[in-house]
């Protein structure tokens, strides 16, 4: 999978701009499950080396810790979820500090048991609302539309309209989505431009 990643880099318009695990995340425990560990481990070596950008889902249901081997050791710039490290203020420390952006989808949280909204329901108490007041790189995903039947829309309505996000707070994860999109510095400040006309229109 790598080495076709590196071959389609380049081609233009369908070019390959990332890798990512988005699966289960029991690859992480080597101690467990060195079957799985080891070959997506060196595979994310060998992407890591041909400078290749990573997104990794991690700390979704597993623990927080494979939130610091996705950064460190794999070398993931863009986290899938997260949501465990809301219990380590030191990771989040790390995490802020180094800037990794964290891919936020409310919905499949819910759905896939990221988070436990029944256990409290009250969406104000999501991990992202934690994440971002505590000024962590989060943007507002949609996950896979398809299977959970959602878009990014919805997800802006329900971050403003049950999580307590505003609308300057909805401008800040999107400049945060495009700061961290694996495009190059023209394509990002073409996307903002545009954003901040759009969000100028709408709300003068």
């Amino acid at each position: 999978m790598i080495e076709l990643a590196c071959e389609r880099r380049n081609d233009a318009p369908c070019a390959i701009v990332g890798v990512d695990i988005a699966a289960g995340e029991d690859h992480f425990d080597h101690l467990n499950y060195a079957e799985l560990h080891h070959p997506h481990f060196e595979a994310f070596q060998l992407a890591k080396s041909h400078k290749l950008n990573i997104t990794i889902h991690a700390g979704e249901v597993g623990d927080s810790t494979f939130v610091k081997k996705a950064v460190y050791e794999y070398g993931a710039k863009r986290i899938g979820h997260g949501y465990r490290i809301c219990h380590e203020p030191d990771v989040m420390e790390e995490m802020k500090v180094r800037n990794i952006h964290f891919e936020i989808c409310p919905t499949s949280s819910y759905e896939t048991g990221g988070w436990q909204y029944e256990h409290n329901k009250n969406w104000a108490e999501h991990p992202a609302v934690k994440m971002f007041r505590y000024g962590l790189n989060i943007g507002l995903n949609s996950d896979d539309p398809s299977v959970f039947d959602t878009s990014c829309t919805w997800q802006y309505r329900i971050a403003t309209g049950k999580m307590g996000f505003t609308k300057e707070c909805i401008l800040k994860t999107i400049h945060n989505s495009i700061n961290a999109a694996f495009l190059n510095d023209q394509e990002k400040e073409a996307l903002r431009s545009e954003l901040d006309k759009w969000y100028k229109f709408h709300t003068c």
